[in-house]
């Protein structure tokens, strides 16, 4: 999900395994501790939900195979960004199936709202209103992608790791993929996807 830094910890809580929450954390030394329970009884809190089945949103959980919105509308919108900003439609499909599913009223467990997962301080640096309109969210979105970008040297997969972990903290990594969990998952699975589409006329 975009975001301008790493992805928050979150609080340690008792979690029911029955839910189909995985939580990790990276610890001081580098290694990264994954878990379907966390009990505040651990004395733990550096957690943060990596996959959420009960979410409506998809973050490092499984998107599905490749297929285009239903949505009219929201496949326009998602042209008239593309063309606007200089991006393949098929990259903005890959990253909204991951984010939301296409859903326009996700909300992930971190605060990301909408079709393009926009955190509320990214959506208000790119003028959004209504989290929940997908023209807006695919608006600020596919601007906030292309300035990613921009900033990277048009690099995809820094760019790409930027959107889900933020731009400080691809920098802060040496221009690399930043080692959470949650953005290990989600730059492949946006890039095979990003892929599938491009080979998918409708998307192109």
């Amino acid at each position: 999900m975009a975001a301008q830094g790493r992805p928050r910890d979150q609080e340690a809580s008792t979690s029911n395994p029955g839910w189909g929450r995985i939580y990790g954390y990276e610890d001081d030394s580098g290694t990264i501790h994954l878990t379907n329970v966390v009990s505040s009884a651990s004395g733990i809190k550096h957690y943060s939900v990596i996959i959420d089945q009960a979410s409506n949103a998809v973050t490092a959980g499984n998107p599905g195979s490749a297929h285009l919105p239903h949505s009219a509308d929201l496949r326009i919108w998602t042209e008239e960004a593309g063309r606007e900003n200089h991006l393949e439609a098929a990259l903005l499909y890959a990253i909204m199936l991951v984010e939301s599913g296409y859903d326009p009223l996700a909300i992930s467990p971190k605060g990301a709202k909408g079709v393009m997962q926009l955190m509320p301080e990214t959506g208000q640096l790119y003028g959004v209103t209504n989290p929940f309109d997908s023209r807006e969210s695919v608006f600020a979105g596919a601007r906030h992608l292309r300035n990613l970008l921009d900033e990277f040297g048009e690099n995809l997969t820094l760019a790409v790791a930027a959107y889900n972990a933020g731009a400080a903290a691809v920098s802060h990594y040496s221009n690399s993929v930043p080692p959470f969990p949650e953005t290990q998952a989600y730059v492949p699975k946006v890039l095979n996807l990003y892929e599938k589409f491009r080979s998918t006329p409708a998307s192109r």
